[in-house]
Order: C-alpha cells, then structure tokens, then sequence
C-alpha cells in the first residue's frame, strides 16, 4: 500500500510531495520487478511445502530485497500458507556493503538486525562455530522452525547477515555446521538471489559461489533454489551459462526460464 523510500531515487524531488516526506505511493521499475521475483520464489516455495527459508542474495544493490524481505516478514506468518523468513545473508563487496547497511538503517530501522561479519566484536568473530545456536534466545534467531503462534517469532526483526569477501569462507564454514540438521527437514529450504550481479563476477569469484551453493550439497551450504538473473552480452557469459544449465548430476531442474535476446531470468529447484 505504501510507495517506497525516496531515498536513492534520482529526482526524487520531483516525485508526488517528497519533499514532504510524502511518498504517494510511488513505486519504481526496480521496486516491481523486486516484487515480481519475490513473488516468483514464494509460489515456488509454497507449492514445495517450504514453512522456513533462509535467503542468499550475491550483490544486493541498495538493499532493496532484504528491505521487502523485513517489511514482509510478519504478513508472510500472517498468511494462509505461512512461511518463515528465518534469515537474510548478503554476499558483497565491502564498499557496497557499508552503503547497504546505512541505507536499510535509514528506511527499514528496527525491521532489520543488522550483523556484520567483519565486526570485529562480532560474535562469530569472537566465540567463533559456537557463535551459532539456533533455537536459542540468545542466538542469530528467536526461533529455528516455524511457529505462526509464537509472539516473539512474530515480533523479531530480520537478522540480516552481511558479508563481504574477506569474511565468506568462514561464514560459509560457520553456517554449513550450525545447519547441517536442515538436510532432513524438507521444510526448511534455502534460496539463493543473484539478479544482475553474480554474472558480471570474475570467472574465480563466480566459481567460489558456485562451489558454495550450486555444487555444494545440502548438508553443507547448497541451496535448494535459486533465482538468476544474467544478461546475456556481458563478458564471458556464455561460459557461466553453460555451468548454470549444465544437468550437474541432476542437482537441479529448471523451473523457470524467460530470455529476450539480452536478459534471461531463471528459476532452479533443487532436486531431492
């Protein structure tokens, strides 16, 4: 019902009364097509039977989706089919990060809790693979499973993870033990976002998120579906593209595929 934040937008001066701090509902191009992706993933989700779901984005922009992700948490408890947005990692460069975490501070507040992995007073930097103890109050999440009734579940903000390319290794090593559990619950499921970003990577820096969550099983840190974005001009794309598509041993199915003769958007599933 609300328009998005003003801030970031080019001319925004101009848009309905922004410089009342109106937004009148405005919306731009990339706010629907966040949306639409969004929607996408969550169908799929649904239809799978998923209740809980940790959410991977490489190269986040703004912020934008995790944005969507905190203002959304409490309705998506909310609905007939509910499903849990346990967690949010972003998976960026240090710069882009630093940006990130002071837009989200700026519109999304106390909807987001912010961790930075390069804090040094981070817990995961101080207590090290005992830093993660889902279930606990005193952990990442209030709760590791879904649970509609749960006021505490219903009230925490979005742990939002970031995490820039000196710190992967050990949140993916952290996270693959504390998690290892989820293999059996085909309830909980793992979604991996990389729109307009992953591709434009440096062939060495594509292959360590591919080996992370497309090669990886699920009892380390595999994903169960992820949702790509690619434009099909950019340098040394083809070559990405035939690792995407190739079968990988039946790892995934493709769900989804929309090409024009620039942009391809896809959609895989893990197969089980």
């Amino acid at each position: 019902k609300q328009g998005e934040p003003m801030l970031g937008i080019v001319w925004a001066d101009h848009i309905g009364a922004a410089s009342e701090g109106s937004d009148r509902g405005y919306r731009s191009p990339k706010f629907n097509f966040g949306v639409e992706f969004l929607t996408r993933i969550f169908d799929g989700l649904r239809r799978a039977g998923v209740k809980t779901v940790d959410m991977f984005e490489i190269g986040a922009g703004y912020g934008s989706m995790p944005r969507f992700m905190a203002s959304a948490k409490k309705a998506l408890l909310d609905a007939s089919i509910p499903v849990y947005v346990r967690n949010y990692a972003i998976m960026d460069m240090r710069s882009v990060i630093d940006l990130q975490r002071w837009y989200l501070k700026k519109t999304a507040g106390d909807f987001i809790r912010q961790s930075d992995w390069s804090d040094p007073s981070h817990r995961c930097s101080v207590q090290a693979v005992h830093c993660w103890r889902p279930g606990g109050t005193d952990g990442l999440w209030a709760l590791d499973r879904i649970d509609p009734q749960s006021a505490q579940q219903r009230a925490a903000p979005l742990n939002v993870d970031f995490v820039d390319t000196d710190k992967r290794d050990v949140f993916a090593h952290i996270y693959a033990d504390a998690h290892t559990q989820d293999e059996s619950d085909p309830s909980v499921a793992r979604v991996l976002f990389a729109v307009n970003s992953w591709h434009e990577f440096a062939m060495q820096d594509f292959m360590w998120h591919y080996n992370t969550f497309v090669a990886a099983p699920t009892w380390r840190m595999g994903v169960d579906f992820i949702f790509y974005v690619s434009n099909r001009e950019w340098f040394r794309n083809a070559e990405k593209e035939a690792l995407m598509m190739h079968p990988r041993s039946v790892h995934f199915v493709l769900e989804l595929e929309e090409c024009s003769p620039i942009t391809c958007i896809r959609v895989f599933r893990r197969v089980r």
